[in-house]
């Protein structure tokens, strides 16, 4: 007659290792959705999250039956005209193999707050390592390189990655002046800057910028591809660019990197 609910502060939390190898997709996203949600405990409740850790090893050799590979695929929509993106299973598994097992359980989770508790573990900016790379300018592409740089920078190259935080690497750019552009670009691209004031509309050709601060080229580049805002600069102080092959971060120790 009268319901008693376990708090979920008083509730024992276990972790336990799944290996996927030879499992088949399906049925392991459903057992494990199953013990996320704690509906295998007998204080159960379908509006708290009693669930328990589960850490999912060799997810890249899952299972999954009939022709999935070819046919099953998984669709991004970014909210731009004409920006759907679509990923086969197979390319899926072969490229980020825990994304197949993570998009079907995410699936059979409660939808809102509650799920997202079960589903989403993110990590602590202070415990998450930020290493030192070294990375050489001459003869890279500049739009290509920044771009290299600029996913460094807000660590997306890391499994831990959350777009609302500062996971990215410290990144040090040496010899900026003989970076390489592509068509007519140090000629006809410009960079402007205004002061306020009537008639004080600065320009200068990507040319001439590369031979008086050869280090503002790339810096422009990465800050345009980096989030607006205060997080956007945190991650851009992180980014070390100089026109030589000198620089002062040797303390360091950057590691080598090449894009």
């Amino acid at each position: 007659m009268y319901t008693v609910f376990t708090k979920p502060d008083e509730a024992r939390i276990d972790w336990y290792v799944v290996d996927a190898a030879g499992k088949t997709l399906g049925r392991l996203a459903s057992q494990i959705a199953h013990r996320l949600k704690g509906k295998h405990k007998p204080n159960y409740a379908p509006h708290q999250d009693l669930g328990d850790h589960i850490v999912v090893i060799n997810a890249g050799n899952v299972r999954v039956t009939g022709a999935k590979l070819t046919d099953k695929f998984y669709h991004q929509h970014t909210g731009y005209v004409g920006n759907l993106k679509s990923i086969a299973l197979g390319k899926l598994l072969a490229e980020h193999p825990e994304r197949a097992i993570e998009f079907a359980i995410k699936g059979m989770l409660p939808k809102g707050p509650l799920g997202r508790r079960m589903y989403t573990v993110f990590s602590k900016p202070e415990e998450t390592r930020g290493d030192w790379y070294l990375v050489d300018a001459a003869g890279k592409t500049l739009g290509r390189l920044a771009s290299e740089i600029a996913h460094r920078l807000k660590g997306k190259h890391k499994p831990t990655y959350a777009p609302h935080q500062d996971l990215g690497d410290h990144i040090v750019v040496i010899n900026a002046g003989d970076v390489r552009v592509t068509g007519a670009k140090l000629t006809d691209k410009f960079y402007h800057q205004h002061t306020g004031y009537v008639g004080n509309l600065k320009s200068i050709a990507l040319g001439k910028l590369l031979k008086e601060h050869p280090e503002r080229a790339i810096q422009f580049a990465v800050k345009g591809m980096l989030p607006k805002g205060p997080l956007g600069r945190r991650m851009y102080r992180k980014l070390h660019v100089f026109g030589g092959k000198d620089h002062p971060h040797q303390a360091q120790q950057p590691k080598a990197l090449e894009i």
